[in-house]
């Protein structure tokens, strides 16, 4: 089964990953924050080998804009690793 990758007109990809799979593995990826012109932005420092963050081709560097439909662009690394969390939560 390949990743769900969406290519946009912008330099934005969209990676859809079965909450199923959330739930039962770790995404295994390690985030930081950056600053953006005037803004905070998350990133994605680093990718655990076999990860399912690899398994969907998750690269280092990427900036994580939404989780679920929630903007990221206005929080930090923490927030967004709480989004996450929720996420892996939700329906369990």
């Amino acid at each position: 089964q390949s990743p769900a990758i969406t290519q946009t007109p912008t330099d934005e990809i969209k990676i859809s990953i079965p909450i199923s799979k959330l739930q039962s593995s770790p995404l295994g990826i390690e985030l930081s924050d950056v600053e953006f012109r005037t803004n905070r932005r998350v990133v994605v420092k680093s990718i655990q080998p076999s990860s399912l963050a690899a398994q969907y081709n998750i690269q280092p560097s990427y900036v994580l804009v939404r989780i679920n439909g929630q903007s990221a662009e206005r929080t930090n690394a923490k927030g967004v690793a709480q989004m996450i969390g929720q996420v892996k939560q939700s329906n369990a």
